[in-house]
């Protein structure tokens, strides 16, 4: 009988007797596999124990979250993240069975939080090691306004000597303590400031004499920026394409935390999925009847950058005031994505549904804006906008915030009976233009750029790294627009 003990008495011929317990399995349907322990803590190893089998040629094929994969019977996973929580699935090829063997394990995480040490709001910083303040940045660029020597256009002119400025007044006076700038505002008129820089030194944001902003989102460990946008400050836009999150690991333990996401999905990194995409190489898989959620803080007016402050103390050495040290608090950290009341954003998103679908729209899913104003709560249903392109649809719609709104969430909801890929996730002022970009995580390439509509073009390479195709996503599909090919003939 099937999950039965069985006694074996083993007797020999002086009456000496052992009793060995045997149970009867059934492969196809016990438990095979096990975890040492039903939960654990971040940073624990996770041992995993398949019972041995009376076959002589086993083997062991173990797949998990965040593409983990062995080939041994009994894996172990050192110094566990919070990525390695999930399903485990070990696939058996055994001789004593014509079919494979199956299992799955769920590894659980206790509950934890993690919290970063930020060098920058501690009780001292150095604002140049944290990146506060910097030599030789850009801090505003002038323009100069002014009349030419030539100012009558009747008159006749010399090209190669004419043009001068009437009355030039140079932006740098020399003094006794060196170079001074001496600003006429009358002539000399800014055009350009930078405002915020991330920790390697590159301008997320600036802004121009009418008070409009520009601003980059960067990743791949802010080093390269996956999108720009026109009339927008930064705490304002969002993107995400999901193609960085194995870049690096954020391992508060090296003291170096890594710098806030737009889109905070970190939690559901587990989801990620290389089978479907729109752009790159990632998109997020929603399981069916579960959903996909990220809330922001919306704010009525942004809030000025803030300067360190230095602090003195006076000392009998040198019989003057020194520096004791310098304090910076949250305003001199990168704003998160958060939004400002009182204004239109505008939302776009590409869904796919992993069911074959031979309609116009889909509708196994729910894309959702909540606004929540006081204590009240909108809910703003965002509907799709065009055609399904080779699999994936666009969402896109415009939403107000309006005055006294303080909190804004994004949800989508896998409906039907299929799971749910989303990708290129956008969120920003409804009057500003973005560009997004998708990157191998790899190779660093341009896997595909993203205008003003969220419509990407494909850029395709061979094996040596050679730009081959260039394609453009339209709403009616995609269409091939360049294609070059090049070789070196064999002598």
């Amino acid at each position: 009988m099937v999950n039965q003990n069985y006694d074996v008495r083993v007797e020999n011929e002086c009456g000496e007797f052992a009793v060995q317990t045997v149970k009867i399995i059934d492969f196809a349907t016990a438990q095979l596999a096990s975890l040492d322990k039903p939960a654990f803590c971040v940073g624990d190893p996770a041992r995993f124990r398949v019972i041995n089998l009376p076959g002589s040629a086993n083997k062991y094929n173990w797949s998990g979250p965040s593409n983990w994969s062995d080939s041994v019977q009994n894996p172990v996973i050192r110094n566990l993240a919070p990525s390695h929580a999930g399903d485990y699935i070990v696939v058996i090829n055994s001789d004593i069975c014509t079919a494979p063997i199956r299992d799955t394990i769920k590894l659980t995480l206790a509950d934890f939080e993690v919290t970063c040490f930020s060098v920058v709001t501690d009780t001292s910083v150095n604002p140049y090691t944290a990146g506060i303040l910097g030599n030789w940045r850009p801090h505003r660029t002038y323009a100069y306004y002014g009349e030419r020597r030539e100012s009558d256009p009747n008159a006749a002119t010399n090209i190669r000597r004419d043009g001068a400025y009437k009355d030039f007044l140079s932006f740098w006076k020399k003094q006794t303590n060196g170079w001074k700038a001496q600003i006429d505002t009358t002539r000399w008129v800014w055009n350009s400031e930078s405002t915020i820089f991330n920790k390697k030194g590159f301008e997320l944001e600036n802004r121009d004499a009418l008070n409009r902003y520009n601003s980059a989102i960067y990743a791949f460990e802010d080093a390269i920026p996956v999108a720009v946008v026109q009339n927008s400050m930064l705490r304002e836009a969002a993107f995400e394409g999901f193609e960085d999150f194995y870049f690096r690991g954020n391992d508060c333990a090296t003291g170096d935390c890594a710098t806030a996401r737009r889109f905070d999905f970190t939690r559901y990194m587990s989801w990620l999925d290389t089978t479907q995409y729109h752009t790159g190489r990632y998109s997020i898989r929603i399981p069916a009847n579960d959903t996909l959620q990220t809330s922001h803080i919306v704010v009525a007016v942004a809030p000025p950058a803030g300067q360190p402050i230095f602090e003195k103390q006076s000392n009998i050495c040198v019989g003057t005031q020194v520096l004791k040290k310098v304090k910076a608090d949250s305003t001199m950290i990168i704003p998160p994505f958060s939004p400002l009341a009182n204004k239109k954003v505008l939302f776009s998103a590409w869904v796919k549904e992993e069911k074959d679908c031979n309609c116009a729209s889909y509708d196994g899913n729910v894309v959702q804006l909540v606004v929540k104003q006081g204590e009240q709560t909108f809910l703003h249903e965002i509907r799709p906008a065009g055609n399904i392109i080779e699999g994936w649809q666009r969402y896109e719609e415009a939403v107000d915030l309006p005055a006294g709104t303080t909190q804004l969430s994004v949800m989508i909801i896998a409906t039907g009976t299929s799971a749910v890929y989303v990708d290129d996730i956008r969120l920003h002022p409804f009057n500003a233009n973005m560009k997004s970009y998708a990157y191998d995580p790899v190779t660093l390439r341009m896997m595909a750029e993203l205008d003003e509509n969220n419509f990407a073009t494909f850029f395709e390479y061979d094996d040596d790294g050679v730009l081959t195709r260039v394609k453009k996503e339209t709403e009616r599909g995609i269409k091939t627009i360049k294609e070059t090919r090049s070789a070196l003939v064999k002598e």
